[in-house]
């Protein structure tokens, strides 16, 4: 009987996981202070001091033990006022559920939507994270490539990322502003996604991480938020690393 070696051991579509390669990359010049280091959506600024003072200030007071599963209702609350203000949405704080990172966040809502052989549906290039979580859960990723224009623009075209959608399709992911390319997916097409959505029953992730990052037209962009119901199939993730630069604190919703 021949032994099995441990990466043999794994299942098969953990072994097909591919490994990132902007973190290789990143590796290897992170130490270089000759290099200018653009490769990571990372700002060279640090946490502000308020934000810093303040969580130590909570671990000095004991706030260090475990808590409600769904985090502490003041920062659940507190998340409820921030779309309020931003973009004028009533959400039940007990709809928002803090996580380890935007990542972890993806990771959850795959996990919870997706079953082997499921299809996720998603315009690219694209972060690639997103197409390892889809392997991890056992889905397909099924992509929709972005078209350039004449003045040198990204656009995607709703028919074709339409056309992708098959009775194995689980959800559409849309990350607007887009990393890597920097498209925003303009309203008018948020609300037929939403209305394509409903009709085939089918699920919408939104990664809306750097709403707040455009430089051509008003901030934040729209969210998903703004024009779907409180029952509606959507899953909206985001995090604090990129407007608050606490990437290293791995915190988000």
């Amino acid at each position: 009987m021949t032994q099995k070696t441990i990466d043999q051991s794994l299942p098969p579509h953990i072994q097909r996981l591919a490994n990132n390669q902007i973190v290789k990359i990143a590796d290897l010049a992170r130490d270089d202070p000759n290099v200018i280091k653009l490769w990571i959506g990372e700002s060279d600024l640090r946490t502000p001091d308020f934000i810093t003072d303040a969580t130590v200030e909570a671990l000095r007071d004991g706030y260090t033990r475990y808590t409600y599963s769904l985090g502490l209702p003041p920062l659940r609350e507190a998340l409820a006022r921030y779309h309020k203000r931003h973009w004028d949405v009533d959400v039940d704080p007990n709809r928002f559920s803090p996580t380890v990172g935007g990542m972890n966040a993806m990771m959850q809502v795959f996990q919870s939507l997706f079953s082997p052989g499921d299809e996720l549906v998603i315009p690219v290039p694209t972060w690639p994270n997103i197409m390892e979580v889809t392997n991890i859960v056992g889905g397909t990723v099924v992509p929709v490539a972005y078209d350039i224009d004449g003045d040198g623009n990204v656009t995607l075209d709703l028919d074709r990322l339409f056309g992708a959608v098959t009775a194995k399709t689980k959800a559409i992911a849309i990350n607007s502003p887009a990393n890597p390319t920097g498209w925003v997916m303009p309203l008018d097409d948020m609300i037929a996604l939403r209305d394509f959505a409903r009709e085939r029953g089918i699920w919408l992730i939104a990664d809306e991480v750097y709403a707040h990052f455009v430089y051509e037209m008003p901030a934040p962009t729209p969210s998903f938020l703004q024009i779907c119901e409180p029952d509606e199939r959507l899953m909206v993730t985001n995090t604090f690393s990129k407007n608050w630069c606490m990437t290293g604190w791995r915190s988000g919703w």
